[in-house]
């Protein structure tokens, strides 16, 4: 057991050594002490590759998860078993999950419109308006600055996207028109 809590508590290092965001470095952590205490008694380093799949396919055809939720345990187990322990499995590339990529849902423009006018503070619908204009999710739009629009070339630097990840997004000289008026009108910034 003692080799357990080692593996784990070394593992725990290992994991906090990568660039990894908050909420992943949580779930692959967690991820790891659901396997263990799946095969309770068993040392983390002496579980088989069968039977880490096997606990994969439980995940899957039993508790019926999400194909984005399997996804989280797929790759944290990999991290713990391949990258952290070094065991060369082949199982890694046979074990596929399903995904079902549905549309995302898009106002049309005479619903944004209505949404708009149920809106009265200034703020709310310039924020409202830059996510349905530049495809933001909410936290994106949130975090936005001045430095982040470029408007001679036409761009929005996203700086903390999913995932940290950072993009640029198309923006027209009309939507940055009307957060110049909405800075004017009530915020002491200065839109470049």
């Amino acid at each position: 057991m003692n080799n357990t809590v080692k593996n784990y508590q070394d593992y725990v290092v290992f994991v906090e050594s990568k660039s990894l965001r908050g909420r992943s470095k949580t779930e692959y952590l967690r991820q790891v002490r659901k396997i263990a205490a799946h095969y309770a008694g068993q040392e983390l380093g002496r579980i088989k590759e069968r039977e880490v799949f096997d606990y994969l396919l439980h995940l899957r055809d039993v508790q019926k998860l999400r194909p984005s939720t399997l996804n989280q345990a797929v790759v944290a187990l990999r991290m713990f078993f391949r990258d952290y322990a070094g065991l060369k499995w082949v199982r890694w590339e046979q074990f596929t999950i399903r995904r079902d990529l549905p549309l995302p849902v898009v106002l049309t423009r005479a619903e944004m419109l209505q949404l708009l006018r149920t809106v009265h503070s200034g703020r709310f619908r310039a924020v409202l308006l830059l996510i349905y204009h530049c495809g933001l999710r909410v936290g994106e739009a949130l975090a936005i600055k001045p430095s982040h629009l470029d408007a001679a070339r036409g761009v929005l630097r996203i700086v903390n996207g999913k995932g940290g990840k950072m993009r640029e997004v198309p923006i027209s000289p009309t939507m940055v028109a009307k957060l110049r008026h909405y800075c004017e009108l009530g915020v002491s910034v200065e839109w470049h």
